[in-house]
This record gives structure tokens, C-alpha cells and sequence, in this order.
């Protein structure tokens, strides 16, 4: 066993997380969670010309509500860059 300086833990035992992060990193996450749906129920609300401006269609918001773990962020990014180039999606 390795240990760090004379008298500590060892590497390993250094590199367990700490339990008490994990309920922490649960109540982050459905808090993330909550407001994305939260902001996807926003767009979802605004008229399509409105999404338009934006550069985005109220068909990639629903793919966002459906599949939880897309990169929105992205998504939406490159459907306004699409758009800037007068292409369709």
C-alpha cells in the first residue's frame, strides 16, 4: 500500500468520494432536470413565429422533452446555424 506522506491514508482510501456527496449530487441533479423541463414547457409555449426568431422549430423542443439526456444546448445551436445558412431543419 501507498501512501501519500507518512501517516495518511492511502491513495486509494484518498480517492473514495465522500459518501455524503451522493445524496447531494442527486438533489443537483433533479434539480437540473426540473429546469430544463421547466425551460423546454417555456418554448414549447412561445408561438412559432417566435420560435422561428430564435432559429428553432417546436419539433426539436419535443426531441428534447423525449430524450432527457441530448445535448439541447448543441442541438439547438446547430439547428440556428442551419437556418443562418437557409438551409431546412
Amino acid at each position: 500500500m501507498t501512501l501519500l506522506l507518512s501517516g495518511e491514508r492511502s491513495k486509494a482510501a484518498a480517492a473514495q468520494p465522500h459518501v455524503r456527496s451522493f445524496p447531494a449530487r442527486l438533489v443537483k441533479a433533479w434539480i437540473d432536470a426540473r429546469r430544463r423541463r421547466r425551460a423546454l414547457v417555456a418554448l414549447l409555449e412561445l408561438e412559432e413565429e417566435r420560435l422561428d426568431d430564435l432559429g428553432i422549430n417546436r419539433s426539436l423542443v419535443l426531441e428534447a422533452m423525449r430524450n432527457p439526456k441530448a445535448r439541447i444546448g448543441l442541438d439547438f445551436a446547430m439547428a440556428r446555424a442551419r437556418r443562418a445558412r437557409g438551409l431546412t431543419g
